[in-house]
């Protein structure tokens, strides 16, 4: 068996005993690689206000995804900063599940217009929404990898995520990790990151 990560390794000895399984790690893809060295960041900067801080997310809407937290999260922000957070989506946002995010957003209080769900992207698409955001967030309770945090670092765009499954392979930095079910700590990193830009 052939495991994306260490951590996927494990799990799969753990699932099949006696089972060999080698960790052949993963990375970004070759399109994306490409589009990163061949893109100049002035030409694909897509729609963001520049004067507010903005947050991305990418990847599905399933509960596993944690979107719930990260929207209270945001809601427990500091007030100059709580009202000004942009949150972009994007990956492969279904209707249902887009619909109950956007309803605890409003159900937050948070302003309508700072909730930015942008669909699936292309590799230009993203590493454009990369280079554009202030923060890039991966809240998963559990990843197999973590792509996203790859990217973004591909990217040189800060990122901030959850500290279970195989992220802390890919991220090993224990100060921009948090434990996905405490919403405090994700709204403290949110917090040091855009709130206290360096």
């Amino acid at each position: 068996m052939l495991a994306i990560s260490e951590y996927a390794r494990k799990e799969t000895i753990d699932l099949v005993p006696g089972v060999e399984a080698v960790n052949i790690s993963a990375g970004i893809g070759t399109h994306f690689s490409q589009v990163l060295s061949q893109t100049d960041p002035e030409t694909l900067e897509l729609g963001v206000n520049s004067c507010d801080p903005s947050m991305l997310y990418v990847g599905g809407l399933d509960q596993r995804k944690n979107l719930g937290r990260v929207v209270e999260a945001i809601n427990r922000l500091p007030r100059n900063l709580r009202g000004k957070v942009q949150f972009i989506l994007a990956g492969n946002l279904d209707l249902p599940s887009l619909q109950l995010v956007q309803f605890a957003w409003d159900n937050a209080g948070l302003p309508r217009e700072n909730f930015l769900p942008f669909g699936y992207a292309t590799d230009e698409e993203l590493v454009a929404l990369y280079r554009s955001v202030d923060l890039v967030i991966q809240p998963s309770l559990l990843e197999g990898f973590g792509l996203t945090v790859l990217e973004a670092l591909h990217c040189g765009t800060p990122v901030i995520a959850a500290n279970t499954g195989a992220i802390p392979e890919v991220l090993s930095a224990p100060s921009l990790m948090f434990d996905p079910h405490d919403i405090n700590e994700i709204s403290s990193r949110i917090d040091w990151v855009i709130g206290h830009p360096q």
